[in-house]
Parts: C-alpha cells; structure tokens; sequence
C-alpha cells in the first residue's frame, strides 16, 4: 500500500473506533408507535453498546443524543425527534416518512446534516432555512415544491441533492 493510504487509515480507523453507537433495545418498537418522542432516546446513550440493525444507530456525546441514522426504518413522522436539541446529524432514508415538513424543525438549529431522501413528504421545504448551520441536505426522492428562495439564506451549505421532487427555482425551473 502507499504511504499515504496507510497515514490516512492509521488515523480513520482509530477515530471510527473512538465513538460508540447505541441503541435501546426498544427503540425500533418505539418507532412504530407515532406518539413516542425521541427525547426518551437520551436514555440510550446511558446504555451499553449493542449491536444494531444495518445503517441504523445511534451516536451519544455524554447524554446527549448527537446523530440519528434510521434507514430503511419505519419511523413515519419526524416528530419522534423532536427535541433533540443537539442533534448534528439526522439521517431518515426510506424511513416511510409522510406529510410535511414540521414548523418545530427549526429547533434542530445545530444540524449539519439532514437526509430526508426516498420518503412521502409533501408540501414546501422553507422551513430547512432555519438550519443555518446546514452542510449538507439530502431532501431527494420526495413530494416536495414550491420555491427554492429559501435556499439562498442557508449560507453554509456545501452539498444539496433535491432531485425528483417538483420544486421551482427563481427562474421558474423544476428540479
């Protein structure tokens, strides 16, 4: 191997390592029920490791809940997370997700993250303005239109994918 392939995994693997991801064991049985929250997920980073489904964990900084990756899950509402204050990282593909965007959203202000892909929302997406500190948005694969202005304000942003959706842009072009 190269040197510089060797340098680069000394230092990964040892960080992937470092964190730890949990799980409750009732979690996913949580998740079918639409009126839990996701505050009680708080809980599992006070819990030992366990193993989890494929793409689906948990990351924990202390007691806080900090990521979320739930693909291929049966979440259906956002509301589950809601009050995750200090969640950077929010990860719900093909999550059987449906409806709209939630005004309360905008109480994720730490998220850097946000894939939303291959799930049933609908309406507009202008609530993601309020996600100043957006690096990265994943919103493809739904119902989603209206305007795209509101993209403009999340200045951080390196990446978006909104294909397949029916947005329309200033200029009034779909995506």
């Amino acid at each position: 191997m190269r040197p510089t392939i060797l340098l680069f995994l000394a230092i990964l693997v040892p960080l992937a390592w470092a964190q730890s991801y949990y799980v409750c064991p009732d979690l996913f049985l949580a998740l079918s029920d639409p009126t839990q929250s996701a505050v009680g997920l708080a809980s599992c980073c006070s819990s030992a490791p366990v193993d989890v489904r494929p793409n689906s964990y948990l990351f924990c900084n202390g007691p806080n809940v900090t990521a979320v990756h739930l693909n291929g899950t049966s979440a259906s509402t956002l509301e589950h997370f809601r009050g995750l204050t200090d969640l950077l990282e929010l990860t719900l593909v093909n999550a059987s997700l449906t409806g709209a965007l939630p005004p309360w959203l905008n109480e994720l202000g730490a998220l850097r993250t946000l894939s939303l892909r291959t799930n049933r929302l609908t309406g507009n997406a202008e609530i993601v303005a309020s996600l100043t500190n957006l690096l990265y948005l994943d919103l493809a694969e739904n119902q989603l239109s209206g305007s795209l202005s509101w993209l403009r304000q999340n200045t951080l942003l390196q990446q978006a994918d909104l294909h397949s959706n029916t947005f329309v842009s200033s200029s009034t072009t779909s995506c």
